[in-house]
């Protein structure tokens, strides 16, 4: 067993102080200060007449948060840039829940519809997904359980944090507690992503990005250039690939 995921079992099963306050959305996706809402957009670059040039923006997401931090909605943009999926958080039955309504369009593929199983369990139409969490005695997010709204569990993260709070490694279960995935992350000096590669469930190399980031006065990126970890005519190397860009409003 790696030291990793030790510590990651031992992190789970700590008692949360409940003086501690509780990380929120906001604080787990990395964001400081009073965020309001995000809205990101990125344009692939390309190389042309010996240096890369950006392609067209298009729109990613808009989040919304509320002044306690938690997320309130998250619009989806499909690689048309047209918004295709609008997810709006709420508290039921005592927790955070997800309902998810997708927009199709003529240019989607047919949608695959599932055969009726005579011992489907009944889904509740008030939530898309349910989550449940444990914490640590900081309060930081050590488990993220993902339940579909037949009750039944989906999938699982654990995550592995620094001595400067920062997630460095999250594993992701399947219902039946097998690993089905691993990220790895380092982070720079403003406690920013540095690096970040995820592997697949047999522990091999699934993909590797490096970032670098401009900043605002609240310390919180607003363009990230990333470059992907390829592979070309026997070596290997992080190669430019996209800029993203963000507005961040305040309260």
């Amino acid at each position: 067993m790696s030291k990793f995921i030790l510590a990651a079992i031992l992190l789970v099963f700590v008692v949360p102080s409940y003086s501690q306050k509780l990380m929120s959305d906001r604080e787990a996706d990395g964001l400081k200060s009073n965020v309001k809402s995000v809205s990101t957009e990125s344009s692939r670059l390309k190389y042309e007449s010996g240096k890369w040039l950006e392609d067209k923006r298009q729109m990613d997401s808009v989040e919304t948060f509320d002044s306690d931090g938690n997320l309130v909605s998250r619009q989806s943009y499909d690689y048309r840039g047209n918004p295709f999926q609008l997810s709006t958080y709420f508290v039921i039955d005592g927790d955070r829940a997800v309902k998810q309504e997708t927009k199709r369009y003529d240019y989607d593929p047919p949608l695959m519809v599932p055969g009726y199983k005579a011992d489907a369990k009944p889904r509740d139409p008030r939530y898309s997904f349910k989550f449940k969490y444990k914490y640590d005695n900081r309060g930081r997010r050590t488990e993220r359980a993902w339940y579909s709204n037949d009750g039944s569990l989906w999938l699982r993260y654990v995550s592995v944090y620094n001595g400067q709070g920062n997630e460095i490694e999250w594993l992701r279960y399947t219902a039946d507690g097998k690993v089905n995935g691993r990220s790895v992350t380092t982070y720079d000096s403003n406690g920013n992503e540095a690096e970040k590669t995820w592997f697949d469930p047999d522990g091999s190399l699934s993909e590797k990005w490096s970032y670098t980031y401009e900043l605002d006065s609240k310390k919180n990126w607003i363009t990230r250039s990333s470059r992907k970890w390829v592979t070309r005519d026997g070596k290997s190397f992080f190669d430019p690939y996209e800029v993203t860009y963000r507005q961040i409003t305040y309260f």
